[in-house]
């Protein structure tokens, strides 16, 4: 076998994980796999955050990540009642992850909902690492016209 198969592999399957940086403010909750197989980890609320119904609320989650080149981060709902906005985080993203969070009452609810408490360390969003592929882009000219 070749160089890359001819040692010992990790002893543990946490030694496969890819290390990833993140930076966390005091307030801040590390997000984390619910199970050994999820491929999400789940981002969790920072502070006790009260939703209104209909109405969009800025959420800044307190963590920063910094990923090598070629990964990126889908950050999206956990609770099919909270619409996060779909944020994508790549290696030039330098900033806070912040959510747009919208509380969504369920139409089958015998009670009128109009807001949602969210609590510190409760599950808001989920995030899944990716790797992309960033090709070139080359320019062409039609050779004749598609029927």
């Amino acid at each position: 076998m070749g160089a890359a198969h001819s040692h010992d592999g990790p002893e543990t399957a946490q030694a496969f994980d890819l290390g990833i940086d993140i930076a966390l403010s005091e307030e801040a909750v590390p997000p984390e796999y619910t199970t050994p197989g999820r491929c999400t980890f789940t981002i969790f609320a920072p502070r006790d955050v009260e939703l209104r119904a209909g109405e969009w609320a800025t959420v800044p989650t307190g963590m920063s990540f910094r990923l090598p080149f070629m990964l990126v981060i889908s950050v999206d709902a956990h609770d099919p009642d909270v619409v996060v906005n779909r944020v994508l985080i790549d290696c030039d993203y330098e900033g806070e992850l912040v959510l747009h969070v919208l509380h969504r009452p369920s139409p089958v609810a015998d009670a009128e909902e109009p807001t949602r408490k969210v609590a510190r360390g409760e599950p808001l969003a989920t995030g899944l690492v990716l790797p992309i592929a960033r090709p070139a882009f080359r320019l062409f000219k039609a050779e004749a016209e598609r029927a």
